[in-house]
């Protein structure tokens, strides 16, 4: 598999904190198991790494952005949106 966009190493986050139920939601998802081919870990991956990169969206904006609860709300969804796009359009791609 060549290089991924975006790609970064899997994290481990310790349990309890926001990531690490994030972590176990996709984890509760994930099609992968001892029969599961490299098309399930590729989408796996795909999954982490999208939702990664989203997290630095969400938590890496401007300042600014998170003083007004209005336009925050905004924001976060037309991110979220641009993310979710993405993301089937790399699921398409594989």
């Amino acid at each position: 598999m060549g290089p991924i966009r975006g790609a970064r190493p899997l994290i481990f986050p310790p349990p309890g904190g926001f990531l690490g139920h994030l972590m176990a939601v996709i984890v509760s998802f994930s099609p992968l198991s001892e029969e599961s081919g490299p098309k399930a870990e590729q989408y796996l991956f795909l999954l982490q790494d999208e939702a990664m990169l989203l997290l630095d969206a969400i938590f890496g904006g401007e300042e600014r952005t998170y003083a007004d609860p209005g336009s925050l709300a905004l924001t976060l969804w037309d991110c979220l949106e641009k993310h979710v796009q993405q993301l089937l359009m790399r699921l398409q791609a594989t």
